[in-house]
């Protein structure tokens, strides 16, 4: 994420859609740059199991850091409503 590198889900994954995030197992890169053994996982999750990593303040710009804008927002949102 923080490299900003552009993967694709390789061909042999049973996922049927294109999820936002991921938790991967293998990266696997040959003419293009592949992400296997996957899961489909809520952004939520992530920000909330490991803050330090998900921080703004240690993203560079790119669409990592633009999808987690929009997540941290939204995420304040609920918070501020509940």
């Amino acid at each position: 994420m923080k490299d900003n590198q552009l993967v694709a889900l390789h061909p042999s994954t049973t996922l049927s859609h294109k999820p936002e995030w991921v938790l991967y197992h293998e990266f696997v890169q040959t003419s293009r740059n592949y992400v296997r053994t996957l899961t489909d996982v809520r952004g939520e999750w992530l920000v909330d199991l490991a803050p330090h990593y998900f921080d703004l303040g240690n993203f560079p710009p790119g669409e990592a850091r633009v999808a987690l804008e929009r997540l941290t927002l939204s995420k304040k949102r609920r918070e501020d409503k509940g």
